[in-house]
């Protein structure tokens, strides 16, 4: 398997155990991290404790052995913004042709539900069988020049 290439991922929806909000319903969103690309979907307005989001994010992945870290946040008007939940996912679980799963969300050790991603790998060029030929293929008509 290569190691390296493209990765889309798409945040579909999220099912949380808490809401974080005493008046009115709470506006999640989820921010990802991986190296140093940071995305954040678009809010989730009274989304509540099913929100959608339905936003696709790609990547330029140099070792799928890296750590991709995603929190699900709630949208405040007036103080800080409440962690919901949060994981820690290794990119090479992202990487599974038609991968279509759900990642349980914690905080402090403890269950505050899951988000849904799908995802789509498409391997760097050069570090699949075929690249690897044509790689060599060239550098073969290159030393016979």
């Amino acid at each position: 398997m290569a190691t390296a290439g493209i990765l889309k991922v798409t945040v579909v929806e999220a099912r949380l155990e808490k809401d974080a909000e005493t008046f009115g319903t709470q506006d999640p969103y989820v921010e990802i991290e991986h190296r140093m690309e940071r995305f954040k979907t678009k809010v989730a307005t009274d989304g509540g404790k099913e929100p959608k989001f339905n936003e696709v994010f790609e990547y330029n992945v140099k070792y799928i052995g890296d750590d991709f870290t995603m929190r699900i946040m709630n949208k405040n008007s007036m103080m800080n913004d409440d962690l919901l939940g949060e994981a820690v996912i290794k990119v090479s679980s992202l990487c599974i042709p038609g991968l279509d799963d759900w990642w349980r969300v914690h905080i402090n050790g403890k269950d505050m539900g899951a988000i849904r991603f799908q995802s789509e790998w498409i391997p760097d060029p050069n570090q699949t069988k075929e690249g690897e030929l044509e790689a060599k293929e060239a550098e073969i008509e290159r030393l016979k020049e």
